[in-house]
Order: structure tokens, then C-alpha cells, then sequence
């Protein structure tokens, strides 16, 4: 699936049972100067749409270039923690996320200023979370 953030081009792929030539065996991760993102397809609903938020939070940071959601400096433990925000979000207000957007990117805004705010601007948090909840609602809202 070929999606756009931030007017790049990104490919997903989804593949069993990836492996990452440094990680080894992993749900998925991000390629960001290849701008592709590759899922393990087995995963089971929740946590493929987990990996899917994951992977994501990476190539939108790539793309804002905030460096430590993405790349060799990517901190992975802030990553998820706000993908457990998110996820505990759509969870919990699926039936508000998938009507309206403009909720959503408060409450995006909220989860992202949290674990961000030590490392960003206001505006580039602000910047992130538009562009986020946009490829959501574009592409994963649709799939999931």
C-alpha cells in the first residue's frame, strides 16, 4: 500500500514474521530514507494496529523532522508511550475518532505534548499531530 505523509511518498508492506537486518525478528519497523514501513501480517487485529500506529509515529517524525521519533537516535521507549496513549484512545472513543477529526487531533495533541514537550516546540508538536491524525484517518481508520 503506498500512502503520503506530508507529501512524500511512503510504501507499507506487510510480510510475515519480518526481520530486521539489527533487530532481528520484529512486528515491524521503519526505513526512513527508503520511506517504507514493513508489518508483520500474522499479528492478530490489536496489536497489528498497534504496530501499525508505531511504524507511524516513525515515518511522520521523519517526515516533520523531529529525530527522535525516527532513525538511529529514535526513542523507542517514548514511541511507546505514546502509542499506548493512542491506542488506549481509539479503544476507548472509537465511536467520537472515527466521526470527528478535529476531536481526535486535540486528544493527539494532548498524548504527543506529554511525552514531547521536553524535545520539541509547540509548533512542531502541533505540525506532527496534524499531519498524524491525518494519515490515520486517510489510511488506517479505513483498514482497521
Amino acid at each position: 500500500m503506498k500512502l503520503s505523509i506530508n507529501s512524500v511518498s511512503w510504501l507499507i508492506v506487510e510480510t510475515p514474521s519480518p526481520f530486521h537486518p539489527k533487530l532481528g525478528n520484529v512486528h515491524g519497523y521503519t526505513e526512513p530514507y527508503k520511506k517504507r514501513i514493513v508489518i508483520d501480517s500474522l499479528l492478530p487485529y490489536w496489536d497489528k494496529l498497534e504496530t501499525y500506529l508505531h511504524e507511524l509515529i516513525h515515518a511522520v517524525g521523519t517526515e516533520v523532522d523531529i529525530e527522535i521519533l525516527y532513525g538511529l537516535t529514535a526513542d523507542e521507549e517514548l514511541v511507546e508511550h505514546v502509542t499506548s496513549g493512542i491506542v488506549w484512545y481509539i479503544q476507548n472513543g472509537l465511536a467520537r475518532y472515527r466521526k470527528n477529526k478535529m476531536i481526535a487531533e486535540k486528544v493527539f495533541y494532548v498524548i504527543f505534548k506529554k511525552e514531547l514537550d521536553d524535545y520539541c516546540t509547540d509548533e512542531e508538536i502541533q505540525e506532527f499531530v496534524v499531519i498524524y491524525t491525518d494519515v490515520l484517518f486517510t489510511y488506517i481508520v479505513k483498514l482497521f
